[in-house]
């Protein structure tokens, strides 16, 4: 295991795979190879989501990286023309967003859930091979007996979490990460992105985290496959009984 102190430009500039373009391997290697050559734009939750990662995790670059709007109303030209004033490495906030946010930060600072890790460490980038092939992570927050990864989500209540957990491959991304670092300890902190914002912590059982290994060894063979012969296939041809 390697970790480095990079830039995110110098992350997602290097060749080795990553949790994230990985998953797609799941549906088939066709989606894997699309998502590479096409990667997706954040979606306004997901945009909320890397504003709460950055206030927790990077609080230096939160300040510097988000201004608050004083306009509501997205829709005005005022709100507009302030928009394009922003610098090119800037992201606009509303207000409301602003203090949903704070609000996240001091139920975060409340449960401490850092205190579960020994020596823990912010945005840890590394590099491992898992399976035979080189591999990449970008850690929220690793230590030296687990890993901690921050999820915002429509719901943090238990059973609405444990669907997303699965709908959205959580546990397939704990799964790499703790082949990445040889670590079986994982908790994932949900977070809800709209008011009241809800937090809750859960600790990820050693039976789940194994499923999702088995999936991971199948999208990293699918992977391997379709890089040695060439060809990214997409769904079989034969019919499914369902």
């Amino acid at each position: 295991m390697k970790i480095l102190n990079i830039t995110d430009e110098e992350y997602f500039g290097r060749p080795e795979v990553s949790s994230s373009q990985s998953k797609y391997a799941l549906r088939s290697a066709m989606h894997y190879k699309h998502n590479l050559e096409n990667p997706p734009k954040p979606s306004a939750s997901q945009a909320f989501g890397i504003a709460v990662h950055s206030r927790i995790l990077e609080p230096d670059k939160f300040f510097t990286d988000y201004v608050v709007m004083t306009e509501t109303d997205k829709r005005t030209k005022a709100y507009k023309e302030a928009l394009a004033e922003l610098q090119p490495h800037q992201n606009a906030l509303t207000v409301e967003e602003r203090d949903g946010i704070e609000y996240i930060y001091q139920q975060w600072e409340q449960l401490m859930p850092y205190q579960f890790l020994d020596n823990p460490q912010n945005e840890m980038v590394v590099l491992n091979e898992i399976y035979g092939m080189a591999c990449r992570g970008k850690l929220d927050m690793l230590g030296d007996n687990g890993f901690i990864d921050l999820k915002t989500c429509q719901s943090a209540e238990p059973r609405d979490f444990k669907r997303a957990m699965y709908n959205f491959n959580y546990i397939y991304q704990a799964a790499f990460y703790s082949l990445l670092t040889g670590l079986n300890t994982c908790y994932f902190v949900a977070v809800e992105n709209s008011a009241p914002w809800g937090i809750k912590i859960y600790k990820i059982a050693k039976v789940t985290l194994d499923s999702g290994k088995i999936l991971v060894r199948q999208a990293l063979e699918t992977i391997k496959k379709a890089k040695e012969s060439g060809v990214y296939d997409g769904y079989t041809e034969e019919i499914e009984i369902v």
